[in-house]
């Protein structure tokens, strides 16, 4: 396996990843959701609609990558090769403070977009 510093997590997931089966809207289009995949209506595959951060825990369980650089992988490196690291990917002061909290099964705990928190488990924000 290369470093962990040479290797970029995405996904192609579209507006209905994480939301469940069922039958969306996307790009004007019908699309059909199971648990991993949106299809047309021909059948052709649309995107994935596995959420990001699934991608990062299968990642972790099936390369040998510990959780942290399975992290890094989706989040600085690729902010690295868009030349966005000044502002995205890490944690630091003068970066845009857009973050998630997750446990060890990436189940979001906390979302914060632009320093304000938008999402704290079942509790209102």
């Amino acid at each position: 396996m290369k470093g962990p510093d040479k290797i970029l997590l995405i996904t192609d997931s579209s507006i209905a990843s994480g939301m469940g089966p069922g039958v969306y809207t996307s790009n004007a289009r019908t699309v059909y959701v199971d648990e991993l995949v949106g299809r047309l209506e021909n059948g052709t595959i649309s995107s994935s609609v596995v959420p990001l951060r699934r991608d990062i825990l299968n990642f972790h369980r099936h390369s040998g990558a510990t959780l942290p650089e399975a992290v890094r992988m989706a989040t600085l490196n690729p902010a690295r090769v868009l030349k966005l690291d000044h502002a995205l990917g890490s944690i630091r002061e003068g970066k845009r403070a857009d973050l998630f909290v997750a446990d060890g099964e990436m189940n979001v705990l906390l979302t914060v977009l632009d320093g304000e928190i938008v999402y704290r488990g079942d509790a209102p924000c």
